[in-house]
């Protein structure tokens, strides 16, 4: 059996992804712009809209709305081809992203505006830039028209609820209260864990205490082994007390070797 299927239900997403071993995958303003024109240019074929994005250096944030149940096939197809573009740009082989992006769906509408706008700040949060209006990581620049606006953003929920760019302005520079944002970050990455560690009534219980007496190289070996047999990493991680990411390693390690 393979990996567990991810929530693909249409609707908002918040999605996250980042470079293998933190590499920097957009290293210039070209490369911004690719990865942006990727998404766009499926848009229309795979019915979603675009409603706000940050590119740092390191990864990205989106938050996408998916008419069809088709999450999974959008995100493989944009991280595939960019992956080719990198990687026959700067020489390089091998791997560019950390691993299947994240993604969390945000069920109340209500939270869309405030995911948006703690996605136009992050860039700012973490320190890459100071001033929005000079910001070319964001969506910034097309909600206020200084640039052009792409076809895929054009009904992003912000032209939805505001009127003028006097308006969108006020929105997107009103102080940002970090705190009440990593507070619904929290509440959608426990609900998105919760669902993923939900028990497979068609597999046995997995239990810690069956790890108990392994040495390390049989534990790996039985990760990998349960992974394949169709329990997802993120029930492995939870039942051992380990990080997804710690798992995704030993099984990329075990099935390579």
């Amino acid at each position: 059996m393979g990996r567990a299927l991810r929530q693909n239900t249409a609707g908002y997403y918040h999605l996250v992804n980042r470079g293998v071993s933190l590499r920097e995958v957009f290293l210039n303003r070209e490369d911004r712009i690719y990865f942006i024109e990727l998404i766009c240019n499926y848009a229309k074929e795979y019915a979603y809209v675009l409603h706000g994005y940050a590119l740092i250096p390191n990864g990205y944030n989106m938050l996408i709305e998916t008419k069809k149940e088709n999450l999974s096939n959008i995100m493989k197809l944009i991280n595939a081809q960019y992956s080719r573009y990198y990687n026959k740009k700067y020489g390089r082989r091998g791997y560019l992203w950390e691993g299947r992006f994240k993604s969390w769906h945000i069920e109340d509408e209500a939270l869309v505006l405030d995911i948006v706008a703690y996605i136009e700040y992050l860039p700012i949060y973490i320190g890459y830039i100071k001033e929005k209006e000079r910001s070319y990581y964001t969506c910034y620049r097309q909600f206020v028209g200084i640039d052009n606006r792409l076809t895929c953003i054009l009904d992003s929920i912000v032209f939805k609820n505001f009127n003028s760019v006097s308006e969108i302005k006020d929105f997107l520079n009103k102080p940002i209260d970090i705190g009440y944002i990593n507070t619904i970050h929290e509440t959608l990455r426990k609900n998105h864990e919760q669902k993923n560690v939900q028990k497979n009534t068609s597999l046995p219980t997995l239990t810690k205490e069956s790890f108990s007496s392994l040495s390390t190289i049989e534990r790996n070996k039985k990760i990998h082994k349960l992974y394949h047999e169709g329990y997802s990493q993120a029930k492995i991680a939870y039942v051992l007390g380990i990080s997804q990411q710690a798992v995704h390693k030993i099984i990329k390690k075990i099935s390579s070797s």
